[in-house]
């Protein structure tokens, strides 16, 4: 799969544009435990972010926001204003500004006289990584108008800074993802390893409608963790064991242990509190209509719900299927 930053267009010698692709994410296993150093397993999606960056004429001279975004979704607006949407991933605070000047400063260089209009493809705050691909879409737009489109790193550490603002301590597999795709085995001290798929893998996910903020759930595990460490330690630790089974089934295409693995995972965050009961009640929709194993996806506390199909028919049926129990729902095929 191409990376999401080879997407990035180069500036029309007539208007200075330049453009940048940010992908949203799933998590098939490893919430919470990845932030302490077990791996997580996820995958991007096909749609996130894209971002629109162009000069202004000499006189105007400021950054600015523009106030343009177009969706295809029916989870957003047909049309709202791109600050809007950056106000909602960031639950809503002032912090758009400040995010937008934290990933600036990553590139050492002063950044003036420029618009953005950014369109967003996947619905902020349920855990799909919504910050991240808009992070990493104007890090890239922003690394394209500054003839550095192929420093990666530091795309990637603005994503990071613009995501800090938003999530405090975000594990950047939000971030190696919207910016690389595929499905890759992540750990916060090395980074993202490519995984191969023998094939496809299809999930039906679903939203349940309730924004979640990744800030106040990985503090809520921090919580928990300082009231009994023995006891979050174990399940964290019995966390990573289920990526690594998840990993070594995705090698033997064994969906079914996979789809335990997620069962099991699920269970896990429930016992952190991170699940809720409308989470519940999808999740036990999912596996009526036969997902091999459904889980909460993302910091929990709401958002989505990810439903392992056995085929692209079996996850449009899931998908259907929780239509009248989400606020929407899709489906979708992962590769590598």
């Amino acid at each position: 799969m191409k990376k999401a930053r080879q997407n990035v267009l180069g500036p029309s010698e007539q208007d200075e544009v330049v453009r940048g692709q940010g992908l949203g994410k799933v998590i098939l296993l490893g919430e919470h435990a990845v932030v302490y150093g077990h791996p997580a397993l996820a995958a991007a999606l096909d749609r996130g972010a894209e971002v629109e960056l162009r000069r202004l004429p000499a006189e105007k001279g400021t950054e600015n926001l523009e106030d343009r975004l177009v969706s295809p979704l029916p989870m957003l607006n047909a049309r709202r204003p791109a600050a809007d949407v950056l106000s909602e991933v960031g639950r809503g605070h002032p912090q758009v500004g400040q995010a937008f000047r934290a990933l600036l400063e990553v590139f050492s260089e002063r950044v003036l006289g420029i618009e953005l209009a950014i369109r967003l493809d996947i619905p902020p705050g349920i855990g799909l990584g919504g910050s991240a691909a808009a992070g990493i879409a104007i890090a890239s737009a922003v690394a394209r108008f500054l003839d550095r489109a192929d420093d990666e790193q530091r795309i990637e550490s603005a994503a990071l800074a613009w995501e800090r603002v938003f999530h405090g301590t975000p594990s950047g597999v939000d971030t190696a993802l919207a910016l690389h795709g595929g499905v890759g085995l992540y750990e916060k001290a090395h980074g993202l390893k490519r995984l191969e798929l023998r094939e496809s893998i299809h999930l039906a996910i679903a939203n349940s409608g309730a924004k979640t903020s990744t800030r106040e759930m990985v503090e809520s595990v921090a919580e928990a963790r300082k009231k009994d460490r023995a006891k979050v330690d174990r399940i964290l630790e019995a966390i990573g064991a289920l990526v690594r089974a998840g990993v070594e089934a995705l090698e033997k295409n064994d969906l079914h242990r996979l789809g335990k693995a997620m069962n099991e995972d699920h269970a896990y965050l429930r016992e952190l509190r991170l699940s809720t009961p409308r989470l519940e009640t999808l999740r036990e929709a999912a596996l009526q209509q036969g997902a091999l194993g459904a889980k909460l996806t993302g910091s929990g506390g709401g958002g989505a719900m990810i439903a392992l199909a056995r085929s692209k028919d079996h996850a449009a049926a899931i998908a259907s299927s929780l239509a009248q129990l989400a606020f929407d729902t899709s489906f979708h095929e992962l590769r590598s």
